[in-house]
C-alpha cells in the first residue's frame, strides 16, 4: 500500500517535461468544489511526485489537481513519493496518467519532447521505442506527434476556447501535417467553428492534396483559393477537383500566353482579377468557385490575339473543311440533311433539299466529322440538329469520328409540322445532339431544354430560331472563337455568330441559299457600321 505524505504546496513543482495542449478550466472548477467540499484534496486523489534537489517535489501525475488547489490556497497536498530518474520520471507523465488528464493531443506533444531528449539512441525509432514504453500501437503515436507539430505552430495564435476545442482533435490536425504551413491556423479555425462533420473536412483535406499535385498550384492558391478556402468550399459542396482542374489548367495557358505575347498583359493583373472574380458570393449568400467565368476570361485574352476568320464558301464542305486551320474550331454548329427526304408542302416552290435521304445524310454527316476532328481544338463542342428517325445513326457516327457523346438537347416549337400523315404523332419537337472534344467548359449553364417559336422560313425551309442559336453559342464559345457550319443553309449559324463576335465559317451546297447567306451577311456588317 502506498504512503501518503503531505507536502508543503510551496515545494511541489511541475514537472520539467509536462507538455499540456491547454488545461481544461472546468475540470479545475469541478475539482475545486469537491475540494471544497472534503475540506481538501482526498487521500485517493493524491499527487504521484519524486524529489529532486533542494528538497522540491516534481509531479508525475496530477498537474490539474495541483493547479485546482493552488486556486484553493491549499497550504499542503496528500502526495505518493516515488523514486525514479529523469526518464522514468518523463515516460510516467503518460502511463501514471491516472484521472485520464492527457488527451490525444497532449500525448503527441509529449512524443515530440521524447524524439528530443532520446535523439535516436539505439535501433529502434524513437518513436517505436515510445510507443512500446506507453503501450500504445506506432501509427496511433505517429498521427499524435504530427497533430502536435502542427499544434505548436498555431498554439500562439489561439485562444482558451479554440485550444479547448482541438485538444480531442490530434488525427484531424495531423492531416493538415503536409499542406503549407501558413493555412494551417485557417484550417484550424474551420476545425474549431463545427461547421461541418470530420468526414467533409478529411474530404476536403484530400482535395487540397490533389490540387497541390497540379502544376503551378502554389501560385494560383497564393491568388486566389488559398487551401482553406479550397476546404470550405468543399466542405460546403461548393466545387469539386473536376471545377479547379480546368480553371488551373486554363490559368497555366493564359500565364504561357502572356509569356509568349508580353504586349497582351501580364500575370500580375491576373493575380488582381482573380482575386475580385475568382470566388464570389451567391444570392444564398454561399461562396462558389466562378470556374466558367474564370475560363472564359482566360479563354476571352488568349482570343484576342487570333486571326481573323471570316469564310462563306458555295460548294460541297468535303471539298473545303481542309482549307480550315488545325485545332482552330470552338464549335461545330450545323444542321445537316436528316434523311427523310424533306419536301415542303406549306409554299409554292416544292422545295428540297439535297442529300436528303438515309444513304446521303449518313455518309456525309460522317465523311464530313472525320474530317473536322482535326480541325476541332482539345476542348470544343460539336451540336448537330437531328430528326427522330436517324437520331440513332447521328450518335453513332458522331461517336465513330471521335467525339464523346454528352446527349440529345430538345427544342420545343410553336406549333406541330406534319410529320407521317397517316400513323405518326405530329412532331413538335427537334433534337440537338452535343458531344465534346476533349473536355471543354460550359461558359453558361443553359439547360438541355429550349422553347422558341418556329420560324417564318423566310430565307430557308429548315430555319433555326437565332434565339436557340445565340444561346448555344454563347454558352459554348467566347469572343474570338471560331463557330463551323458545314451544312449552313442561309447562314443562320454564321450570322449569329459573327453578331457575337465570333470567326466564323460556313459552307453550302445549293446557290440560292449561298447568295441568301451572303446578303445576310453583309446585311450584319451594314448595320454594324
Amino acid at each position: 500500500m502506498n504512503t501518503i505524505t503531505f507536502i508543503a504546496t510551496t515545494n511541489i513543482v511541475p514537472n520539467a517535461g509536462y507538455s499540456r495542449s491547454v488545461m481544461d478550466q472546468d475540470l479545475i472548477k469541478f475539482i475545486r468544489n469537491s475540494i471544497r467540499q472534503n475540506n481538501g484534496l482526498k487521500p485517493e486523489n493524491a499527487l504521484k511526485v519524486r524529489q529532486i534537489p533542494s528538497n522540491v517535489f516534481e509531479i508525475i501525475d496530477g498537474h490539474i489537481r495541483f493547479e485546482a488547489a493552488k486556486q484553493e490556497n491549499l497550504e499542503e497536498l496528500p502526495c505518493i513519493v516515488v523514486e525514479m530518474d529523469d526518464d522514468e520520471a518523463y515516460m510516467a507523465l503518460i502511463n501514471e496518467n491516472k484521472c485520464q488528464e492527457m488527451t490525444a493531443l497532449d500525448i503527441g506533444l509529449h512524443a515530440l519532447g521524447f524524439e528530443s531528449r532520446v535523439g535516436g539512441r539505439g535501433n529502434k525509432s524513437d518513436l517505436t521505442l515510445y510507443a512500446e514504453k506507453i503501450r500504445k500501437h506506432p501509427q496511433n503515436v505517429r498521427l499524435y506527434r504530427d497533430g502536435a507539430k502542427v499544434y505548436k505552430h498555431i498554439e500562439p495564435e489561439l485562444v482558451y476556447d479554440e485550444k479547448m476545442k482541438l485538444r480531442n482533435k490530434a488525427t484531424v490536425l495531423c492531416d493538415f501535417k503536409n499542406l503549407n504551413d501558413r493555412s494551417w491556423l485557417g484550417l484550424s479555425k474551420i476545425v474549431v467553428n463545427r461547421k461541418y462533420g470530420t468526414p467533409d473536412l478529411k474530404k476536403g483535406i484530400r482535395l487540397v492534396k490533389k490540387v497541390m499535385e497540379m502544376e503551378n498550384s502554389e501560385e494560383w492558391i497564393d491568388a486566389f483559393l488559398p487551401y482553406e478556402k479550397i476546404i470550405a468550399l468543399s466542405m460546403a459542396k461548393a466545387t469539386s477537383f473536376h471545377l479547379i482542374d480546368p480553371v488551373f489548367k486554363e490559368l497555366n495557358r493564359l500565364k504561357q500566353f502572356y509569356e509568349n505575347n508580353p504586349e497582351a498583359g501580364n500575370v500580375n493583373e491576373l493575380h488582381d482579377w482573380l482575386s475580385e472574380h475568382g470566388v464570389e458570393t451567391d444570392q444564398c449568400g454561399r461562396e462558389r468557385l466562378k470556374f466558367r467565368n474564370i475560363v472564359k476570361h482566360c479563354k476571352s485574352i488568349m482570343n484576342d490575339n487570333n486571326k481573323e476568320m471570316a469564310s462563306w464558301i458555295e460548294g460541297d464542305c468535303l471539298e473545303h473543311i481542309h482549307e480550315i486551320p488545325d485545332n482552330s474550331v470552338a464549335l461545330l454548329l450545323t444542321d445537316p440533311p436528316y434523311g427523310c427526304t424533306y419536301r415542303s408542302i406549306s409554299d409554292r416552290t416544292n422545295r428540297t433539299i439535297a442529300n436528303d435521304n438515309p444513304e446521303d445524310s449518313t455518309r456525309i454527316l460522317k465523311e464530313s466529322l472525320e474530317q473536322i476532328y482535326p480541325k476541332m481544338k482539345d476542348d470544343s463542342y460539336i451540336v448537330v440538329f437531328s430528326g427522330d428517325k436517324m437520331l440513332a445513326d447521328f450518335i453513332n457516327i458522331i461517336k465513330g469520328a471521335g467525339f464523346t457523346y454528352q446527349g440529345v438537347a430538345v427544342w420545343k416549337k410553336s406549333r406541330h409540322t406534319q410529320g407521317s400523315l397517316i400513323s405518326g404523332l405530329r412532331p413538335i419537337t427537334e433534337k440537338i445532339i452535343y458531344a465534346t472534344k476533349g473536355k471543354p467548359v460550359l461558359y453558361d449553364a443553359i439547360c438541355d431544354h429550349f422553347e422558341y417559336p418556329n420560324t417564318k422560313n423566310e430565307f430557308h425551309q429548315t430555319e433555326k430560331p437565332a434565339g436557340l442559336l445565340r444561346e448555344l453559342i454563347g454558352a459554348m464559345t467566347v469572343p474570338g472563337d471560331c463557330v463551323v457550319d458545314c451544312f449552313a443553309g442561309s447562314g443562320s449559324t454564321v450570322v449569329q455568330a459573327k453578331a457575337m463576335g465570333r470567326n466564323w465559317w460556313g459552307c453550302v451546297l445549293d446557290p440560292d441559299d449561298y447568295q441568301n447567306g451572303y446578303m445576310r451577311l453583309n446585311e450584319s456588317m451594314a448595320e454594324a457600321a
